[in-house]
């Protein structure tokens, strides 16, 4: 037993008296410590710009706009800041256990680091009232947003606004188009937390299988034919590059779920990942166990990987009529992180052992609600020259955890066929 996924407190104060940020001549106003390094954020004295550093030690930044918070994710983690409004004694951000970390604070700015989850900041005075976080220059009311039931991840109330957000960041530093910044949000009416609509969750972050088929919406693109289907899904095997992996001794149906690809400038696409289905399934249904197998570099640490599984597993499991408009579908996704990150919060993770073409590995595995996840590094890329690391993660729907193994797949053709009615 590993232990709790949840690894509070996650960063601590740091002097930021002679820090710097790496390749950078910016002065560091606050700063704070924590597995991944030292996270600061900084000024330009060129220009008075501040700028967040998720790791001073490499120097990769973000711009700190206007009275705006922002954020940028380091090896699993939510670095955030922001400028610390008139009247407040302290800032609090929402760890994925539902609890509140408190913020560093010095230099007039804000700092925390919290693990993946909705990102939420909670302003507070010297007696702990909510201070509501005022609009930016030029956003405005439009109307109430009457069909958004779903509570304030801040301060849990539901009363929201729909807002056109035109948010500007002031000084060198500001678009020089002014349609970049066009927009709209949803915005709590008590405190100001700001759901922005758009840009925050992709697809695969939305499970549509009970949605309506008029809401499901339209990518755009033909339907393949089965053939064509096949068709790819040959091609994406054969030229993958790497071993897809599988149930070992699975006597049940299985199904090629799909294969990711990312552009290469030296070539063709390139296949990066393979997902592979076992037991048959209806379209819409979520599979009983996923093997995925990835050959890529830059992956997440195993636990942020494994907590992203769970999130996804809890999230399968959240039920409820869906919402007339995107504001208010916008406000009950962000609700359902949280939810979705507070239930992978409480799992606790175990590390065994999972036979790999008759090889031991080492996994870490945990069950939710949902199911439970594995996952586990088979190559971690440092020899090669691509620096490509292979990894497999495992799902299993609605069904207790049992010891599995794995074998590589040499031929595609059996998670072609139809499955047997």
């Amino acid at each position: 037993m590993i232990g709790r996924m949840s690894e509070e407190p996650r960063f601590r104060p740091v002097d930021p008296v002679g820090l710097r940020a790496a390749r950078r001549e910016w002065d560091v106003l606050a700063a704070a410590a924590y597995d991944a390094g030292t996270a600061g954020v900084c000024r330009d004295p060129a220009d008075g710009g501040l700028w967040l550093c998720g790791r001073l030690e490499d120097g990769h930044a973000t711009f700190l706009p206007g009275d705006d918070a922002t954020f940028m994710e380091v090896d699993g983690q939510v670095v955030s800041a922001g400028r610390v409004p008139t009247a407040a004694a302290r800032i609090l951000v929402r760890e994925s256990s539902g609890a509140w970390a408190e913020a560093v604070i010095a230099g007039g700015v804000w700092l925390a680091v919290t693990d993946a989850g909705p990102f939420a900041h909670r302003v507070e005075d010297a007696d702990h009232a909510l201070i509501r976080s005022p609009l930016p220059d030029g956003a405005r009311v439009l109307e109430p947003l009457d069909d958004a039931t779903d509570a304030c991840v801040v301060c849990d109330t539901v009363a929201w606004d729909l807002v056109s957000w035109l948010p500007r960041p002031v000084g060198p530093h500001a678009w020089e188009d002014e349609e970049d910044a066009d927009g709209l949000a949803a915005v709590c009416r008590r405190c100001g937390h700001v759901v922005e609509i758009g840009g925050s969750y992709g697809s695969s972050d939305l499970d549509t299988s009970d949605m309506p088929e008029e809401e499901q919406g339209d990518d755009g693109e033909d339907e393949l034919t089965d053939a064509e289907r096949l068709a790819w899904a040959r091609i994406g095997f054969a030229e993958a590059g790497f071993p897809a992996y599988g149930l070992a001794d699975w006597h049940g149906d299985r199904q090629w779920s799909g294969a990711s690809t990312i552009d290469d400038d030296d070539g063709p696409p390139r296949t990066t990942a393979i997902a592979l289905d076992h037991q048959a399934r209806e379209d819409g249904d979520p599979p009983r166990i996923q093997v995925v197998t990835r050959f890529r570099e830059a992956q997440e640490p195993p636990r942020a990987v494994l907590r992203d599984l769970l999130q996804r597993l809890a999230g399968r499991r959240l039920a409820g009529p869906w919402a007339s408009s995107l504001p208010a579908l916008m406000v009950r996704l962000e609700r359902d992180r949280l939810v979705t990150s507070v239930a992978a919060d409480l799992a606790l993770v175990e590390e065994i052992e999972v036979p790999v073409d008759g090889v031991p590995h080492p996994f870490l595995m945990a069950c939710c609600a949902g199911g439970w996840a594995a996952f586990g590094v088979l190559d971690a890329g440092e020899e090669r020259p691509d620096r490509c690391a292979l990894t497999i993660a495992v799902t299993a729907t609605d069904q207790p955890f049992a010891p599995f193994a794995l074998a590589e797949v040499v031929e595609i053709e059996p998670y072609l066929r139809r499955p047997v009615a």
